[in-house]
């Protein structure tokens, strides 16, 4: 569980109440939540500090866990790299 989802689950919020009192949108909280934003703006780092609990130093080991979990994923190829290959393997 990342830092967001657990300051909120330990403080029984849901995403709407993090959403008022950090003034980010409900969605960009729960793009926080699961991952699907590695890097946030200084502005939203500047939020996220304000306004909860949560230290630069615990946000800046979660963005440093992200961005090795998403090293250790395979790069997604190229469009065309893949219509090539289909290509190639079509011919064969």
């Amino acid at each position: 569980m990342n830092i967001f989802k657990k300051y909120r689950s330990d403080n029984e919020l849901t995403q709407q109440d993090m959403s008022a009192i950090t003034g980010l949108t409900q969605a960009s909280w729960s793009n926080l939540e699961n991952g699907a934003r590695c890097h946030i703006t200084i502005d939203t780092i500047h939020r996220i500090i304000t306004s909860t609990e949560i230290t630069f130093e615990e946000l800046h080991s979660e963005y440093r866990r992200r961005v090795r979990a998403r090293a250790k994923t395979p790069a997604r190829s190229n469009s065309r790299a893949r219509v090539a290959n289909y290509r190639r393997k079509r011919k064969a």
